[in-house]
């Protein structure tokens, strides 16, 4: 059932899309009361696979090593981080491992 103000499976088009879909998968797991230690180890997975599925785009496709697709890349990292930060409280993970 999708409910509007949501993310439809293939509909992910832009950064603010991806925002929106982990907004949804962070409400969905804080409304089933999952342990905040478990929603940390899977967006730490998340972004994992984010930054290496974005690091082999680039090495595999020449066009993605513009200036514009380069400032483009740039600019939805620092979305996802800020993002990120706002939800410090909750994604925060520990250093001393």
């Amino acid at each position: 059932m999708h409910h509007p103000g949501t993310v439809s499976k293939g509909t992910i088009k832009s950064v603010g899309d991806v925002i929106l879909c982990l907004e949804e998968i962070l409400a969905e797991m804080q409304n089933h009361k999952i342990y905040n230690v478990i929603i940390q180890q899977f967006f730490v997975q998340i972004f994992y696979v984010i930054g290496t599925e974005t690091f082999n785009a680039i090495l595999e496709n020449s066009r993605y090593c513009t200036y514009q697709n380069g400032f483009q890349i740039k600019s939805a990292i620092a979305q996802l981080q800020s993002w990120i930060a706002s939800k410090s409280s909750i994604l925060a993970v520990s250093k001393t491992r």
